[in-house]
């Protein structure tokens, strides 16, 4: 079995086995082997990237598998849109909300609303300040930043000009993504921040940032480090585009913080050209925590998936 399914199967066995701390709803639904049908509701804040493109087809095809309903809002980047899907969700009566946003601060209120009607609510990646939600499932994106410092201060020995290519502004994983990076690479006074600049996750804006860079700078560049796989496709595209070479041993070495999912990243990777971090959708763990929850069984607070820094030497193992 590859490692990446390895990882979400001790993960998923793991939750059946977990004594938490927070219960759930009333239960009695078609998931528990009752009359009425189960249906989950998914806010996500916006359906454009790989990794949540991935979370939602992963948790429409959980949901499928366990024989319950699917209620879907995309917000499109909204956090107003996606406070108001969630109160629609709460409206609608569904039995449990599964939670993926960029804007924490601003669905807070919804999220608590949900909660507040005895609807368990199951964050994804981010957590919800002042919400005690029922779990939140996560990577711990400082550690992943802090591991991406540690390989490029191993790569680069003698220090490197870095130039930082930054997430959706208001995600807290795309913050932490960079405090752990910098709390390796501030603390190195061999190393350099050229620049640090937001592309909101998308390739298309890292790709005209890296122009930008490459024609303020040049070769001084020596590592780009992203904070998703997208961003950092884009770089390799302008670093190829205008003549460099993209190449972790012998060119510009780019880095992403994740998400280590589709076959171009690993593709890339297996070329030597990036590494990238797995960051997994969480949606089956998603799932599987909110029908505990609903069943009224007790399900962990928090629960923290692993990820792990893809390579060369290991890229094979996260194939699907």
């Amino acid at each position: 079995m590859k490692k990446r399914f390895a990882l979400i199967l001790a993960g998923m066995m793991a939750f059946s086995a977990l004594a938490g701390c927070s219960g759930g709803g009333d239960g009695g639904g078609a998931a528990d082997g009752g009359g009425d049908k189960v249906v989950i509701g998914f806010s996500q804040d916006k359906n454009d990237i790989d990794w949540t493109q991935s979370m939602k087809e992963d948790i429409q095809a959980a949901c499928e598998a366990n024989g319950v309903e699917c209620t879907i809002t995309d917000a499109n980047g909204s956090g107003e849109k996606a406070a108001s899907d969630i109160e629609d969700l709460i409206t609608l009566g569904v039995d449990a909300i599964i939670i993926q946003t960029y804007h924490a601060d601003t669905i807070a209120n919804a999220a608590q609303d949900a909660m507040d009607a005895g609807i368990p609510v199951i964050a994804l990646s981010s957590e919800i300040p002042g919400v005690n939600v029922t779990s939140l499932i996560t990577v711990d994106a400082v550690e992943t930043g802090r591991m991406m410092g540690e390989f490029v201060e191993k790569q680069f020995p003698d220090g490197a000009n870095i130039v930082q290519l930054t997430g959706k502004e208001g995600s807290l994983v795309n913050v932490n993504r960079g405090v752990g990076f910098h709390d390796v690479i501030d603390a190195n006074d061999k190393f350099t921040m050229l620049a640090e600049l937001s592309c909101n996750y998308e390739r298309s804006k890292a790709l005209t940032a890296m122009e930008d860079q490459l024609q303020a700078h040049g070769d001084k560049i020596q590592v780009v480090y992203c904070h998703n796989d997208d961003m950092a496709l884009g770089a390799i595209q302008a670093i190829e585009a205008m003549g460099y070479k993209a190449d972790i041993n012998d060119g510009i070495c780019v880095v992403s913080a994740a998400d280590g999912m589709i076959p171009e990243v690993l593709d890339n990777v297996e070329a030597g050209k990036m590494v990238s971090g797995y960051f997994p959708t969480f949606g089956a763990e998603g799932v599987d925590t909110a029908l505990r929850a609903i069943r009224g069984e007790e399900v962990e607070k928090q629960i923290i998936v692993p990820s792990a820094v893809i390579t060369k030497a290991n890229v094979d193992d996260y194939r699907r």
